[in-house]
């Protein structure tokens, strides 16, 4: 590794790799050296999750049942239903649909199951009652090759819905750790909205959100049920969360039913793309890739410093997911690169020759820091600065350790915010950090922004 010239305490001289690990907790991996992931030769490419099928864009939901995962642990299925909703007195238009997904939770087959319409109404009427299922029941393979798919690919059946309040979480264990969901509703008028947060294996984020959970109606009720099922070897979770609201009002009753399904840890995963070098419409282009292959890609805009390539950066427990991407851009596996940031994030850096002449790339605008607690807000803003400064000097490897810092920043940004008092400490450690060792620097000038 290129060494920062330097002197750090006790005479050690800092290195890149020391940068990497004070904001990360870990070495950047050397490719030569890295080990291979487990199951996969030396050199070898790591698996991947099949794609050959189109990620499906589905519309809400009215109700999710999961039905399992198969045993290979490749694939969860559920039970959707599209239906016409809200004056209790009409009637009702229903489609139920067998959904097949990838482990990761993302559409990649629709099959027909039942379609229930009034007495002699068909798909013309439908279509002004519930068009959305009209257009699915249209996509749909028919019903019989889905019972030919499940045929082929038997389930581990999922256990039964359990009713969720804000009072009592819901809790799931698996030989790899556990999953924890908590129901959190709060005032939005007329309405109260709800979020659904989940803590897996230390890792938390809100992973649903509701608008109009319940509405400020005299006498207007809501609940929810969820149903958790833990995938063959036990490190993912499909999460299905159906809530039920209705009201008396003059005239009418209203009920709405309304529902979720995600994979975890995969849907609590950020997925942040910087520019490196490739520019706004290199930085699109890609996006729009990876958006068409189905992920969620977090709409934060940054840049940092510039590489002559693309790199995928990636967090504890996501190198499965960081592979995967990586595949998609068709990315060198040797710049698929671990670090240990608290936050659940695959960090897409896009690189490429930037024209003749032209400037390093700086960050094209500053984290979003207005829902951080004081302390993390102060941290956020310390390492863009001294990510800003590291630009100035003229160390080798310094443009690399800004931009791991300025990466750190986006992320920290736009995963914190929302558990003050598990995000505190991890700030209040991290700035100290940074202003103790960034401050023995030689020839270093610590920014004010961390003083």
């Amino acid at each position: 590794m290129d060494e920062l010239f330097v002197r750090p305490p006790r005479g050690r001289p800092w290195t890149r790799a020391s940068i990497w690990a004070l904001v990360f907790g870990a070495a950047i991996p050397d490719p030569a050296s890295a080990a291979a992931p487990e199951g996969v030769a030396p050199g070898a490419k790591a698996p991947t999750l099949e794609r050959d099928d189109p990620v499906l864009d589905l519309p809400e939901l009215a109700f999710v049942t999961l039905r399992g995962w198969s045993k290979d642990g490749r694939w969860v299925v559920w039970t959707g239903v599209v239906q016409s909703d809200g004056d209790t007195s009409a009637p009702t238009f229903r489609y139920e649909l067998v959904v097949v997904a990838d482990a990761t939770g993302r559409p990649r087959r629709l099959f027909r199951g039942k379609a229930i319409l009034p007495a002699g109404d068909g798909d013309e009427e439908a279509s002004a009652h519930v068009p959305e299922g009209v257009k699915l029941w249209a996509r749909a393979e028919p019903e019989d090759a889905g019972t030919d798919w499940l045929r082929a690919h038997p389930l581990v059946p999922a256990p039964a819905s359990r009713k969720l309040t804000a009072a009592k979480p819901a809790r799931s264990k698996s030989p790899h750790g556990g999953l924890t969901a908590r129901l959190r509703v709060f005032p939005a008028p007329p309405c109260r909205d709800a979020a659904l947060d989940v803590t897996l294996a230390g890792r938390k984020g809100e992973l649903f959100s509701m608008s109009c959970f319940i509405t400020n109606v005299h006498g207007a009720k809501a609940e929810s049920t969820i149903q958790i099922a833990w995938s063959p070897d036990g490190k993912r979770a499909a999460v299905a969360w159906v809530t039920h609201g209705w009201a008396s009002l003059p005239g009418a009753a209203v009920d709405i039913r309304r529902a979720r399904v995600a994979v975890v840890p995969d849907a609590l995963t950020r997925l942040l793309v910087l520019d490196a070098g490739a520019g706004e419409a290199g930085v699109d282009a890609l996006r729009e890739r990876l958006e068409a292959a189905g992920f969620r890609v977090d709409p934060g805009r940054g840049a940092t410093g510039g590489r002559p390539g693309t790199t995928v950066f990636y967090a504890p427990g996501l190198e499965e997911g960081a592979r995967l991407v990586a595949d998609t851009l068709a990315v060198d596996p040797s710049e698929v690169k671990p670090m240990s940031d608290g936050a659940p994030v695959i960090l897409v850096a896009v690189g490429g020759a930037p024209p003749a002449g032209s400037s390093p790339a700086v960050p094209a605008s500053a984290p979003d820091t207005t829902a951080l607690s004081p302390t993390c807000r102060a941290y956020v803003t310390c390492l863009i600065a001294v990510g800003r400064e590291l630009r100035r000097a003229d160390f080798p490897g310094a443009r690399d350790s800004a931009s791991a810092l300025e990466g750190s920043a986006f992320t920290t940004a736009g995963t914190f915010g929302r558990h003050v008092a598990d995000e505190e400490p991890f700030c209040r450690t991290s700035l100290e950090s940074i202003r103790t060792s960034m401050g023995a620097l030689t020839g270093f000038s610590l920014p004010p922004e961390c003083r």
